[in-house]
């Protein structure tokens, strides 16, 4: 939704075009790396993207955004070597940076993509991480929208990250100003109905509304209800609710309180604090036996598609040309050792 927006449409071309450029030359790739060199630059080629992987477009807008400075030149001396046969992706390239309007276009949405759709790409990378992230994508989502709501009506260049841009042209007229803010506020809109819409259309969605309920951080602050038939989306939670043991536990759970939490808190490298949610319901499998069982279940449901992306990937490798006669079950023996033999690199950090 975000690099299809219209008002994206000059930076996917320059992307596309930039894209093509170092397909097949490994010259020109040494060329460029000497010019980021004489811009103080790091001498590092730009992140080709595809549609396939993940994030990698965005990575590719961030390198560009990066290097801003020193492609003109780079471009401008690749035009010169190929004067007398000059190809057609050089050429439009030469003609989009000529052009002042199109370039300051160009560089405006490559300073504002950089900077506003990063928590959309975080997200992403944070729901194809192997680790319990149920109770998370409640509040993740929900982030989003009021993130990309605020921006929406937002006329603080810094917010966008396009004030740098804007001071770069002397002169620029309020208009321009006005007009430069009002392309960043209407991605930022569509940008949030497209998250509102997605939300809407999943049937998990009530689920994940629910699975909040095994962080212990939601019941000991009072932001979710301690009454336990309220969490009818967890079907398998629903099955065992008469259950008198079940209620028991749920009635310990409940009333502990934050500082019990504690010693399952601490701060990742950017200082920011991390709850070890995993390791606080392996701790309560010998006193909370049932309800531990049903909550490391709903933490450790899929919140993407990424899983099964990966396993299509785990059976090429398995089953190529010199692996045709391997029976169902050998293929399905072999890819369960593949898939859960790095069991413990999956929560690194939860332990």
């Amino acid at each position: 939704k975000w690099k299809e927006h219209k008002n994206s449409a000059l930076m996917k071309k320059y992307l596309s075009l930039m894209n093509s450029m170092f397909s097949h030359s490994t010259a020109r790739k040494l060329r460029f790396k000497a010019v980021c060199r004489r811009f103080g630059l790091p001498a590092t080629l730009l992140p080709q993207y595809n549609t396939t992987r993940w994030n990698s477009w965005y990575e590719c807008v961030v390198a560009n955004y990066g290097k801003l400075a020193a492609i003109p030149t780079f471009v401008s001396e690749e035009c010169q070597k190929y004067a007398a046969e000059l190809p057609q992706n050089l050429l439009d390239l030469k003609e989009m940076i000529e052009d002042q309007s199109v370039w300051f276009t160009n560089s405006l949405c490559l300073a504002f993509t950089t900077t506003c759709m990063k928590r959309l790409s975080v997200t992403l990378d944070m729901f194809q991480a192997r680790r319990p992230l149920s109770h998370l994508v409640k509040g993740r989502m929900d982030a989003l929208c009021t993130y990309y709501n605020q921006l929406s009506t937002s006329v603080d260049q810094a917010d966008f990250g396009i004030q740098s841009i804007l001071q770069s042209i002397e002169g620029l007229e309020d208009d321009s100003i006005s007009q430069s803010l009002q392309l960043c506020q209407q991605i930022c809109s569509s940008a949030s109905l497209s998250v509102q819409h997605y939300i809407a259309s999943q049937s998990s969605w009530n689920f994940f509304e629910d699975a909040r309920v095994f962080d212990p951080r939601m019941i000991s602050g009072s932001v979710l209800s301690r009454d336990i038939a309220k969490y009818k989306a967890i079907h398998w939670l629903v099955k065992d609710m008469n259950n008198s043991a079940l209620l028991e536990e749920w009635s310990i759970y409940v009333a502990q309180q934050e500082a019990d939490l504690r010693q399952y808190t601490n701060l990742d490298f950017d200082s920011n604090e991390h709850f070890d949610i995993a390791r606080y319901w392996k701790d309560r499998r010998a006193s909370l036996p049932r309800l531990a069982g049903h909550a490391l279940r709903a933490l450790d449901v899929p919140v993407s598609s990424a899983d099964a992306e990966r396993a299509f990937s785990s059976y090429n490798k398995l089953v190529c040309s010199s692996r045709q006669s391997l029976s169902d079950e050998s293929i399905r023996v072999l890819h369960s050792a593949a898939w859960n033999g790095d069991i413990c690199g999956r929560f690194k950090g939860y332990e």
